[in-house]
This record gives C-alpha cells, sequence and structure tokens, in this order.
C-alpha cells in the first residue's frame, strides 16, 4: 500500500473556509491536498493530478455535487475513483440519491475531523487493495500465456488466438 504522502485527495467545495478547515485535517495526516471551488473545473482536476478520492459538497451554483458526481462516473478514465460527499445536506432524499449519482460514502457538515480522517483512510486502503488486485490480476494473465523461462509465449497463448480467429 502507498504512504499517505503518496495519495492525492481532491475537494470540491464552493465555500473556502470548507476547503481550508478538511485541508487542514488532511495534511496533517500527511495526504496531498488539491481543491476547486468551481465545480465545472472538478472532472479535468482529477485527470490532471491522478487523484485518489474526492470529497465533494452538494449544494454549489452551476453544478451541483451529485451532477459533478456523475459526470466522472460517465468518464471511464476516471470512473473509479471514490467520491465523498461532505456536505451540511442531512435528508434522506440527499443522500441516497448521492449514493445513487456514485458516491461511496456521505459526511455531514459540521464534520468530525475523526470521523474524516477514519473514513477517508479506509477508503484509501480499499483503492490500495484494488489497486493491487488488478495488478496481481495483470501479472496472472501474463504468466498464463508466456512461458517463465523464455519469457515467449505458450501454446495457451496461441490457442486463444486461434479460437479467437474462429469466431
Amino acid at each position: 500500500m502507498k504512504n499517505r504522502a503518496e495519495f492525492n485527495i481532491l475537494i470540491v467545495d464552493d465555500e473556502i473556509i470548507n476547503i481550508k478547515i478538511a485541508s487542514v485535517y488532511l495534511l496533517r495526516e500527511g495526504y496531498q491536498v488539491f481543491h476547486t471551488t468551481e465545480p465545472l473545473k472538478a472532472v479535468k482536476q482529477v485527470e490532471e493530478n491522478f487523484i485518489d478520492l474526492i470529497l465533494l459538497d452538494i449544494d454549489m451554483p452551476r453544478k451541483n455535487g451529485f451532477e459533478v458526481c456523475e459526470d466522472l462516473k460517465k468518464n471511464p478514465k476516471i470512473k473509479d475513483v471514490p467520491v465523498i460527499f461532505l456536505t451540511a445536506q442531512t435528508d434522506i432524499e440527499y443522500i441516497s440519491r448521492a449514493f445513487k449519482a456514485g458516491g461511496i460514502d456521505y459526511i455531514f457538515k459540521p464534520f468530525n475531523p475523526i470521523e474524516l480522517r477514519i473514513r477517508v483512510e479506509t477508503h484509501l486502503k480499499i483503492v490500495s487493495y484494488l489497486n493491487e488486485i488488478k495488478e496481481n490480476q495483470f501479472k496472472l494473465a501474463q504468466y498464463s500465456v508466456t512461458d517463465p523461462l523464455t519469457k515467449l509465449y505458450n501454446s495457451l497463448y496461441f490457442d486463444s488466438l486461434i479460437v479467437k480467429n474462429l469466431k
């Protein structure tokens, strides 16, 4: 698993004070923190900065958090980046809509810094484990079609090509 300094977290909130408060706690934990007050720039920020986790407000001008989350999930390059909604909205309609939009967690403002730290840490561990599984699957796939000694393709690889071309 990566160490905390290697994780990039993006905070998307139209209120700079909310960004500063969350940033203080996350920076203290050693994470790299990016932010934007412009929800329209969130997708671009995620792509450019290799973001591992997003903290997203719901009520923002021009584009709300649900729409931002849906945009993120439509983009194949970044659809797997987890989104935690960090918002003052406590109504069950907002909560259920956040999960339907693709969020993985929901934290109420004003938030407890211990809760924020634990939830962020938990979801980043999950991200790390999933990435490790993907890497191992890729290695396993490579091992299954190559000879371990020569590193050349084996008969299983050529058999799969033949079957693929017959279809």
